[in-house]
């Protein structure tokens, strides 16, 4: 047993750790300035943020990293706020921008330039198109690929603090430094495996839609338990959590500061609404029913006064008989269309994305695509789910 032992460890690949990487730290509007018109010549490069979100709505930017494929270089947006000099850069067409995992980084860059850039390659995506699992994480593709560790200590540190620690710079350029190489492997592969054309059909989805950004009208339908309350107790779930948003927004205070989803929930089902009927509630911090108690009996007298919209979705109670039966039978389409063209199946349609399509046909009794499901993926998609839903939804 013990040589067994013996032979696994010894069988198990030794990961040197990630050599330090220089990097520039840039901390002057007119250098930026003049890097921005550099990068413009590149075919790509490599970017990254780091960030701190505890007690804020909104991302507050720590370090915005970037790397050219020679050089590497660390921007400081507390010493550089107006990062306005990125806008032509992020535009450009004949500069590639690579990214892992982007979502919370495109979200910042939303915030400090007003937009997404463009043309996105997010490694993580590309290595699901390729069939090397869903959401891969940044350490695991780089050990993978070039048998080096990323050091982990830093991941969680305060990236608004000043000045930052050498070791914070170490691993802030290590994020980027890969990437230029992992982007050529994997464009490469994609090129040859036929899967170009529908990857960069999906970075573009990705950046145009932009779904990062809130909408209040809709921000009920993320309430996981909103489907229990009847129509009068929906529209005044709409109501709370749109008002939660913009509040949140407003106060730049995460959403459960203002009240929890709990909270909201309880709210909409009073029957009615008054002073001591919110007081009742538990867990409603006496200060946070003081601040907010107005605007709550303001609209609980716009349910009282006003009848429910017909036009207000509900979301989508538990699938149950048929419904389940038939997104049980879409998850073996997809996975079996996924398997058969070496990608994950979640880049195909995610567990959101079939549920959605139930929910259509349930409705309008006949399949409305989700977008999500458009585009490139309508074709190995949408006649497959078509039949399956008329075999498992249909009345008759």
């Amino acid at each position: 047993m013990t040589e067994i032992l013996d032979k696994k460890v010894a069988e198990k690949p030794v990961y040197e750790r990630a050599p330090r990487v220089d990097a520039e730290l840039v901390t002057d509007q007119a250098r930026l300035a003049e890097l921005a018109d550099k990068w413009a010549e590149c075919d790509c490069i490599a970017v990254d943020t780091e960030f701190v979100r505890t007690r804020t709505f909104y991302a507050i930017p720590g370090l915005v990293q970037i790397h050219d494929g020679e050089n590497g270089y660390l921007i400081d947006p507390v010493a550089i706020p107006d990062f306005s000099d990125l806008v032509d850069l992020f535009e450009n067409p004949s500069v590639v921008k690579i990214l892992h995992a982007s979502s919370e980084d495109l979200e910042l860059f939303d915030q400090l330039v007003g937009m997404a850039p463009t043309p996105l390659f997010d490694t993580q995506v590309a290595a699901a198109f390729l069939g090397k699992g869903y959401s891969l994480g940044y350490r695991g593709l780089i050990e993978d690929m070039f048998a080096v560790t990323i050091p982990k200590e830093e991941t969680r540190s305060n990236w608004v603090q000043r000045p930052l620690t050498d070791a914070q710079l170490d691993y802030a350029v290590l994020d980027v430094v890969y990437l230029p190489e992992v982007f050529k492997r994997f464009r490469g592969e994609l090129e040859a495996q036929g899967k170009l054309e529908w990857f960069e059909q999906e970075m573009s989805r990705i950046t145009s839609t932009r779904s990062w950004i809130p909408d209040p009208d809709k921000a009920y339908l993320k309430i996981k338990t909103a489907w229990k309350l009847d129509a009068k107790g929906l529209q005044f779930l709409q109501l709370l959590a749109k008002w939660r948003e913009e509040k949140a927004v407003a106060e730049d205070k995460p959403r459960s500061f203002i009240l929890k989803d709990g909270q909201l929930m309880a709210i909409a089902r009073l029957q009615s609404a008054n002073l001591q009927a919110l007081s009742s509630i538990e867990d409603i911090h006496p200060g946070a029913l003081k601040r907010y108690a107005d605007d709550i009996l303001s609209m609980a007298h716009v349910v009282e006064t006003t009848d429910a919209p017909t036009s207000l979705r509900a979301p989508l109670p538990p699938l149950r008989g048929q419904a389940s039966a038939c997104y049980k039978e879409f998850s073996k389409i997809v996975k079996s269309i996924a398997e058969h063209i070496d990608i994950a199946s979640e880049v195909l349609a995610t567990r959101r994305d079939l549920e959605a399509l139930i929910s259509n046909y349930m409705s309008a009794s006949e399949v409305i695509m989700p977008a999500s499901l458009g585009g490139w993926k309508a074709p190995l998609l949408e006649q497959p789910l078509l039949d399956c839903a008329k075999r498992y939804l249909s009345p008759d």
